[in-house]
């Protein structure tokens, strides 16, 4: 029989192509969710649309549209209007979020409408913008007098509220072999009935994110149970603590025990913290570090092997009196030396304004550490002192010419006026095909032929970069607003805006201004340099 009449596989395939995820990712502040998306893949809003159109032009399309609609769902309020037991609460703001509370007691004539679309729901948030709220006798209006098992497919599982009740309504409600992901990133202690679900499924758990945000009574709670974790599984693929919990367990050593981990997100603040031997992680595609100083992230280099890491993110809590830039540079290429590593960030607390002596400085070739690493994004934001030139952007752009982000320290200190020039950001655009971002301090001082016509004769023939679309210029010095953009619209006819470092000192404002009005003239200059070329290229 030919594939057009077999009906199930038709409609899937006509669902499949309606259905777009991973637009309306729930937001979460803490650091932790900045670098590490946990597995959530809410429907897209006008998707949801089009799955609900379909669902209701013809039974066929029916059970099928429902499993997708409901397969990721924000909160249990959505679920509750369908019996009406909740009302919204109006809220003067605008920030989009919406609030509910229970209108009624849930009723056994409730459970199979509720059990109709509960059923479908694989992926759970329950978050602080679409939440239920703990009003008095909530949790006794989501009871019934029997045990039910609203979610017999829920797989995973994010609690990033406050309130509790819509909380335990679920856990009381889940199914016993499904749940492989759980996710708690608040700004209080993490309920008990969590910790003591993750230590129950701890065989089965392939994801799990734990964040009390360091709530000082939630350290001990959150230390015991990634112990507990940590001793007796293997399963885990991805494992995000940003707590402290060295006190409990050496992460770095337990990672390293863990066959099948890709991901890995954990804070270490001990002053000598790292493996307690040579340690190799085979599968580690992503981690995220945070240290107390680049001491401690140096010592613990010296000890690490990466095979397959492809993203490293270091995060340092504060200054350091033994800054080592060069070290910590070196300690990156040693552990990544023989993996694929394609992004790399280096970020400090603290640091901003602090000069260093001389021998401190990177100078034009400090970055050659870096080249055998195959970088496509390379971001510092580390303080240091730099004193980088044209032929510095140059060795780059050989180097690494797919480089898609590309941010030096912008805010860092740099020679007055800085020894890169717009020659070195010209080079950029026309060696750098695919950079989006750039961040660096440069001489903004436009060349000679800095006139319109002049201009426009250099740039005649050459390749300009449509890619990149934000510049972070720091503290750079400039004096002509309007020259300046004229000339970046010639390289980057699509950039969109400069950001300068916010000064805190008045006599730096004006410079800071200066950069704003070079944002201004952006929009209108690019849009005329694109024009330009388009006429080039029509008369041609």
């Amino acid at each position: 029989m030919h594939r057009i009449f077999r009906i199930p596989e038709l409609v899937n395939l006509i669902i499949q192509h309606l259905t777009i995820r991973g637009l309306e990712a729930v937001e979460n502040s803490d650091w932790l969710y900045d670098k590490s998306k946990e597995p959530y893949n809410v429907l897209a809003s006008v998707a949801l649309q089009d799955i609900k159109a379909l669902g209701q032009t013809s039974k066929v399309f029916t059970e099928a549209c429902l499993n997708e609609a409901w397969l990721s769902q924000i909160g249990v309020a959505g679920l509750l209007r369908l019996v009406d037991a909740v009302e919204e609460i109006p809220r003067d703001d605008d920030t989009g979020s919406k609030t509910w509370k229970m209108s009624r007691q849930l009723t056994e004539q409730d459970i199979p409408i509720l059990l109709r679309h509960s059923s479908r729901i694989q992926e759970l948030s329950l978050s602080s913008i679409h939440y239920l709220e703990d009003t008095e006798g909530a949790a006794e209006m989501l009871s019934f007098d029997r045990m039910v098992i609203f979610f017999p497919k829920l797989r995973t599982l994010s609690w990033h509220a406050t309130g509790t009740a819509e909380l335990n309504f679920v856990m009381s409600s889940i199914g016993d072999d499904v749940l492989t992901g759980i996710s708690a990133t608040i700004l209080a202690p993490i309920p008990s009935n969590i910790m003591a679900m993750v230590e129950k499924r701890r065989h089965h758990l392939k994801t799990l994110f734990l964040s009390s945000a360091g709530h000082s009574s939630e350290n001990s709670n959150v230390g015991r149970t990634v112990k507990t974790v940590l001793q007796d599984t293997t399963s885990l693929t991805e494992l995000h603590i940003s707590d402290d919990v060295g006190e409990y367990i050496n992460l770095w050593d337990a990672a390293a025990q863990l066959p099948r981990l890709t991901k890995l997100t954990f804070h270490d603040s001990s002053p000598a913290g790292g493996p307690s031997s040579e340690v190799t992680y085979s599968r580690l595609a992503v981690f995220d570090l945070r240290l107390a100083t680049p001491d401690v992230f140096i010592l613990a280099m010296a000890s690490v092997d990466f095979t397959s890491l492809q993203c490293f993110e270091i995060d340092f809590d504060g200054s350091t009196s033994t800054h080592r830039p060069l070290d910590i540079l070196s300690a990156v290429a040693r552990s990544c030396g023989t993996c694929p590593l394609r992004t790399l960030s280096l970020r400090v607390s603290g640091l901003s304004g602090i000069t260093y002596p001389p021998e401190k400085i990177l100078g034009p070739e400090s970055l050659d550490v870096l080249k055998q690493l195959p970088l496509t994004h390379l971001d510092i934001n580390m303080s240091w002192s730099w004193n980088l030139t044209n032929d510095s952007l140059r060795n780059i752009a050989l180097t690494w010419r797919n480089i898609t982000v590309l941010d030096l320290d912008p805010t860092g200190v740099w020679p007055t006026p800085s020894n890169v020039t717009m020659d070195g950001l010209e080079l950029l655009a026309y060696s750098c095909p695919r950079l989006r971002m750039l961040g660096i301090q440069f001489d903004s001082t436009p060349p000679e032929f800095y006139r319109a016509e002049d201009l426009y004769r250099h740039m005649q023939g050459r390749s300009w970069s449509e890619t990149v679309h934000m510049l972070s210029v720091g503290r750079s010095v400039i004096d002509s607003p309007k020259d300046v953009a004229l000339f970046l619209s010639c390289i980057f006819p699509n950039l969109e805006t400069c950001l300068p470092h916010l000064p805190s000192e008045p006599a730096h404002r004006v410079v800071y201004q200066r950069w704003i009005r070079v944002s201004e003239f952006l929009p209108v200059m690019g849009l005329a340099r694109r024009q330009e070329r388009w006429w080039d290229e029509v008369e041609q």
